[in-house]
């Protein structure tokens, strides 16, 4: 479910079900197994990855809202772990605006939004800030670095980081480091 493949996923845990399922009936045919939890716990174990693919999808739409609402939800866990998920993605969203050409609304956000984070980024929003004066000209700027497209592909990739670190989940799976080893 990690990379966003979900009937692969839930293929081996079929398989993985039927295995158990003919280990436990050579052990003892009398026991049976409750379906409805199987359904739950797969349901459990494949919910917070579709939530992510889905909200990783919009990102890649150039579309911060769903994930800016899931940080927001998950802000004190966030903190907790010393991420910078949330101001990269205000800032993100910041820039967006920007290249917009959208200078009056870029300077609500900032305003609405950097303040929480002055202790921890000051020099990133000082920059963030600057870059305000180069609306139109970005790419030109001495801020340029800011408006690399790459940065919509390196924001989902922490997305999916912190979502599976937060789910107790290893960003990388388990399966694809046996097999690369």
């Amino acid at each position: 479910y990690r990379f966003g493949r979900f009937e692969l996923g839930d293929c081996f845990l079929k398989e993985t079900k039927d295995k158990e399922k003919e280990d436990d009936e050579d052990e003892d045919d009398d026991d049976d197994v409750d379906d409805d939890e199987d359904v739950h716990g797969e349901m459990d174990l494949k919910t917070p990855f579709v939530e992510m693919y889905r909200i990783v999808e919009r990102v890649k739409l150039r579309d911060l809202e769903p994930s800016l609402a899931w940080v927001k939800a998950h802000h004190e866990e966030l903190i907790k772990k010393g991420s910078s998920l949330e101001f990269n993605l205000h800032q993100l969203q910041y820039i967006h605006f920007l290249q917009q050409n959208m200078r009056s609304e870029a300077l609500e956000y900032a305003k609405a939004n950097f303040s929480a984070f002055s202790d921890t980024h000051m020099h990133k929003i000082q920059r963030l800030m600057c870059s305000l004066l180069w609306v139109g000209r970005l790419e030109s700027s001495p801020y340029s670095d800011l408006s690399n497209s790459s940065n919509w592909d390196v924001i989902g990739l922490e997305f999916m980081r912190e979502c599976c670190n937060l789910n107790g989940y290893s960003y990388e799976s388990a399966l694809q480091v046996t097999i690369g080893a």
